[in-house]
């Protein structure tokens, strides 16, 4: 089970200090055994190639090696300085939990909610790729099904061709293809999702794909990630390839 220390260590906007600096403190404690079988393999690895890795390796590791022992994983190499160090962030990961016990009830519930929302949307696409595929359907057929799986997608805007093919979108939402350039030229309306980090996300969306990239609401490319290709359905008029 993930300790709670670690969850907040990943959920907060500003973990303890106190916290990162044990976890770091115990990891190069450790080294010296890294050529014993006093330790896990995963550990080991992680100590013997410390200085060849990144910071943000480091991190995603110590997450998943802490995530999967517990910090009691360091008791497992025993000696008086990896004891000291183990203790100091025993000592931090306790103050730590009791801080995030501290949180708001409505942070906590945010957070919460945002971590259900990944893991319904996760889940949704799974079953769209198995069951629907890249297939066509009818319109109205793929928004009733979107609608029973709770997502509401906006109207079909004015202009697109009626001739447009209709798919389900690999995300929880709905694409018109043009049957003459079927993969290069597509409209994708989406639900939103009010817990998505990105603010152009959290609400009724509409991306026009084109060529590899995507329009903004002026009808001028732009590549497919940046924000001024999400639009509002609002916004959104459709503009036909010259």
């Amino acid at each position: 089970m993930l300790n709670i220390g670690l969850w907040a260590l990943t959920s907060a906007p500003s973990p303890h200090a106190k916290f990162i600096s044990g976890v770091l403190t115990c990891f190069a404690a450790t080294a010296v055994y890294a050529a014993a079988d006093q330790i896990s393999s995963e550990l080991k690895d992680l100590v013997t190639n410390w200085n060849q890795l990144t910071q943000k390796e480091r991190g995603e590791i110590s997450g998943y090696i802490i995530g999967k022992y517990g910090i009691d994983i360091f008791v497992a190499a025993g000696s008086a300085k990896l004891m000291k160090a183990y203790q100091d962030l025993k000592r931090a990961n306790n103050i730590l939990t009791f801080e995030m016990m501290l949180l708001e009830e409505t942070q906590v519930v945010s957070l919460k909610n945002r971590y259900k929302a990944i893991e319904k949307t996760k889940k949704d696409k799974e079953y769209i790729k198995k069951y629907f595929g890249k297939n066509s359907y009818p319109e109205q057929e793929i928004r009733d099904n979107l609608k029973k799986m709770g997502y509401q997608i906006p109207a079909k805007p004015a202009g697109i061709p009626d001739n447009f093919i209709a798919k389900y979108a690999e995300s929880p939402g709905i694409c018109y293809h043009d049957p003459s350039n079927p993969k290069h030229e597509y409209i994708r309306l989406m639900p939103g999702n009010p817990q998505s980090p990105n603010p152009a996300q959290q609400q009724q969306y509409i991306i026009h794909y084109r060529n590899g990239k995507a329009l903004n609401s002026d009808g001028n490319l732009f590549d497919t990630a940046d924000l001024n290709v999400h639009i509002s359905p609002e916004k959104y008029k459709y503009i036909a390839p010259k």
